[in-house]
């Protein structure tokens, strides 16, 4: 499997991919969705438990979509003994590259959801 061809097919919104082979998307942090909505429309939503709004830095430019992850409560958690830890809250940045005619129409932030409207 072409390692370059999953990449481009796992960062890439709204681009014409029927050209490339068809190729198993590998999941890593945070795991997302890419919804079309129809051919100008969609939706990219991210899995995000226990992060809180200010915690995410969202922003567009040159064509890439940035998100960014930063936790403001590393200190408290890092005092507690976790038995268990299944959550994982580590930083991350997620990059998606846009087609050029999508642009960011909107992003909502509930329940632990991030979905970023296109």
């Amino acid at each position: 499997m072409n390692k370059a061809l999953d990449l481009f097919k796992q960062m890439s919104v709204g681009f014409d991919d029927s050209w490339l082979p068809e190729t198993r998307l590998v999941s890593s942090y945070p795991l997302y969705n890419i919804v079309k909505q129809d051919d100008n429309q969609f939706n990219i939503e991210i899995a995000l438990a226990g992060w809180a709004k200010d915690d995410l830095e969202i922003y567009e430019e040159n064509g890439k979509l940035t998100i960014a992850g930063n936790r403001t409560d590393e200190d408290k958690e890092e005092q507690q003994e976790f038995v268990h830890r299944g959550v994982a809250r580590r930083k991350f940045t997620r990059v998606f590259n846009l087609a050029p005619d999508l642009e960011v129409d909107s992003a909502d932030f509930s329940n632990g959801m991030l979905v970023i409207n296109l």
